[in-house]
């Protein structure tokens, strides 16, 4: 009987496992899209769409870590950064999109 569970067990694990996987890959995926659209949308204003982190947070409801994570895994993102204009150091990060239109 137990090595009956036992096996119960190990399949139940593995279908939770794979499961919360499937969930955590769409998220990832479902931010990656939303981000992409933001940004396609924004360029067909009047700028040349490029967008804070600041803004694009707020305007799509993510954290700035979901909003980097969105921007540097995708290919049709560009991150810009400013320099501050007395240190020339970096000072802001601007995102723009660079795919297919």
């Amino acid at each position: 009987m137990l090595d009956f569970l036992d096996h119960i067990a190990s399949v139940a694990t593995a279908v939770v496992a794979m499961w919360l996987w499937v969930i955590f890959v769409w998220r990832v995926w479902r931010r990656r899209w939303a981000l992409n659209k933001y940004l396609k949308d924004e360029l067909a204003g009047y700028d040349r769409g490029q967008r804070s982190l600041l803004r694009i947070s707020g305007e799509l409801k993510m954290t700035e870590t979901e909003v980097l994570d969105a921007a540097f895994g995708s290919k049709n993102v560009e991150v810009v950064v400013v320099p501050h204009p007395q240190t020339g150091y970096a000072d802001r990060l601007l995102f723009r999109y660079i795919g297919p239109r």
